[in-house]
């Protein structure tokens, strides 16, 4: 499993810190305005699902992680609903 730069491979729970983070990073940086807000890491793999009224909000979620793990590009997966 590639671990984002920063964090410790050994540390117990390391998916669960690294979603915990970017959660709290997302909603801060949104406003909290994603519904049903969910980050999940798995495989190298993070992943954010929610609801956006603006594609704005989905790219600010974007930039969130970016500012929070250092973790490639290619293994970002946006995938918040604009409605």
């Amino acid at each position: 499993m590639n671990i984002p730069r920063g964090y410790e491979e050994n540390e117990d729970d390391v998916e669960d810190q690294i979603t915990d983070t970017i959660n709290r990073s997302v909603r801060m940086r949104t406003g909290a305005t994603i519904e049903d807000l969910v980050v999940n890491y798995r495989d190298g793999i993070l992943t954010i699902t929610g609801r956006a009224h603006t594609y704005y909000t989905k790219q600010l979620a974007t930039h969130a992680v970016r500012e929070t793990v250092d973790i490639d590009d290619d293994a970002i997966r946006n995938d918040i609903e604009v409605y």
